[in-house]
């Protein structure tokens, strides 16, 4: 493979854009020692690419890539480039495992201290365990952590990125968001991923995905390289090595998913991790193919279905009912809303999803006393029982879905998901949720379990209750409140 030839990705998304730094920061990286592939230069020209404002096109940007390819020399140019020419004065770096975030610090660090034009800029390092980073002369910081529930929390950065994504929590991702609020007026945040194919308890990074390969969303970049997951010559292939014409052992395969193949990544390594490696981890790791959740634990949710039912811009107009559920752990929180859009189709979302829950008490008491008297609905042997006190102290009287009530609620939602006849505006708190619930039989039917489920799905469980709630489980699509107009939530 000559190294002038670009491996095109699979999958490419990028919103308009006026103009680019990506050459000013591939030029700047060049100065340091790091010479991109034509791969990187694609992505960093798009990470980069600025709107006619001059701020970032997209706030979030997402690399797909299998180790070892190009995810790590972009990354670290593009925080070169925070650093010595935007001026950024803070960048966050994080990682699932604190050795893959100190293998990071060590390499910026090694690279700062091996240039004189970098290393004359830098007043201080910090090498202490947990607290690795390093400040320049001015107010330019650049920090290194190990992810975790709160990792992110108290630090307001330029830059925050989120290395090895396949590993995200909906908690680690909610610790460290709002670090950026602070410079969403201002300033020009960008939060970027990067990681290789998903595992089943991936729901962050799948949610990611979807809205990449989903070609629309205007606050993302995307870029996903992988091989198409074609059948192989023998039916019901297993993958093992042997297999008769498996699309595992096809080098041609090899090279889409790994640009790198050939430059630093030999085809006689891939071949002998074929050899070496389980199918399922060598499709995964090498040849990019996620590892669904209904793959392996089977999907609660019919994702077509969920997907057809997605629109951006759908409103309520006629609130119906509020529902709340509340996480086995207590450690988030959710409040969801269903009711009739402007054209009598039934909508929910999920309107609150905070940590912890010491404001749900008095955020349903705001909401009840903005709309007036409206159902609220709880599963009472789910978590939620622990402050049902609270919330009735606070004035709010709750309805409360019996198993029955919950069963017919939960069929009911995939029901009209199936007919298509329920909306739901497209929006992570509900999307990862949706993308990962388990359902627990009871009896000849089922519900939603939180405890079989990788992830917290109370916000599903919300919504879920919310459409019992506003009668529209059963098929009416009529008003129990004469309201109309749109409702500010």
């Amino acid at each position: 493979m000559a190294l002038d030839t670009i491996v095109q990705p699979a999958h490419l998304w990028a919103p308009e854009h006026a103009s680019t730094s990506g050459a000013e920061a591939a030029d700047f990286g060049s100065s340091a020692g790091i010479t991109l592939d034509p791969e990187q230069r694609l992505a960093l020209d798009l990470i980069l690419a600025e709107r006619a404002d001059g701020r970032w096109s997209a706030f979030e940007a997402a690399l797909v890539a299998s180790r070892q390819n190009l995810k790590t020399f972009v990354f670290e140019v593009i925080v070169l480039a925070d650093l010595y020419l935007f001026e950024s004065e803070l960048i966050v770096w994080t990682a699932h495992e604190s050795s893959t975030a100190m293998e990071a610090f060590r390499g910026i660090k090694m690279r700062i201290e091996t240039y004189p034009h970098l290393s004359k800029r830098v007043r201080k390092i910090t090498e202490a365990n947990g607290d690795e980073g390093i400040e320049f002369h001015g107010r330019q910081r650049l920090r290194f952590r190990a992810r975790t529930t709160t990792g992110g929390r108290g630090l307001t950065g330029d830059r925050v990125i989120l290395d090895e994504a396949q590993e995200l929590t909906a908690s680690m991702v909610g610790s460290l968001m709002p670090t950026m609020s602070a410079k969403s007026m201002t300033g020009n945040p960008q939060l970027l991923y990067g990681g290789s194919a998903g595992k089943p308890k991936s729901a962050v990074w799948r949610s990611i995905r979807d809205r990449g390969r989903a070609g629309d969303d205007p606050s993302l970049v995307y870029l996903e390289w992988c091989a198409d997951r074609k059948p192989c010559g023998t039916p019901r292939c297993t993958h093992f090595k042997g297999s008769v014409r498996c699309q595992l052992d096809d080098p041609a395969n090899w090279a889409r998913s790994n640009p790198a193949m050939g430059r630093r990544i030999s085809q006689d390594f891939i071949a002998a991790e074929r050899r070496s490696l389980p199918p399922a981890e060598f499709a995964r790791e090498r040849m990019g193919w996620w590892e669904d959740p209904e793959e392996s634990v089977g999907a609660g949710v019919p994702l077509d279905a969920w997907r057809d039912c997605g629109d951006r811009h759908s409103q309520i107009h006629a609130i119906q009912a509020f529902a709340l559920d509340v996480a086995p752990d207590s450690e988030w929180s959710a409040i969801a809303v269903a009711g009739l859009r402007e054209d009598g189709v039934p909508h929910v979302e999920v309107i609150e999803n905070r940590l912890g829950t010491t404001w749900v008490a008095d955020r349903l008491s705001e909401l009840l006393s903005d709309h007036g008297p409206r159902p609220v609905v709880v599963d009472p042997k789910g978590p939620v029982r622990s402050i049902l006190a609270e919330i009735a102290d606070a004035g709010v009287t709750v309805t409360e879905a019996e198993t029955a009530g919950y069963v017919t609620a939960c069929e009911s939602l995939v029901d009209r998901l199936n007919r298509r006849a329920l909306r739901h505006i497209v929006q992570g708190e509900l999307d990862t949720p949706a993308r990962s619930a388990v359902r627990r039989p009871v009896g000849d039917s089922w519900v939603w379990s939180r405890k079989l489920s990788p992830v917290d799905i109370s916000p599903l469980v919300a919504a879920t209750l919310a459409l019992w709630g506003a009668g529209l489980a059963d098929g009416d699509t009529t008003s129990v409140y004469e309201e109309r107009g749109l409702i500010t939530l």
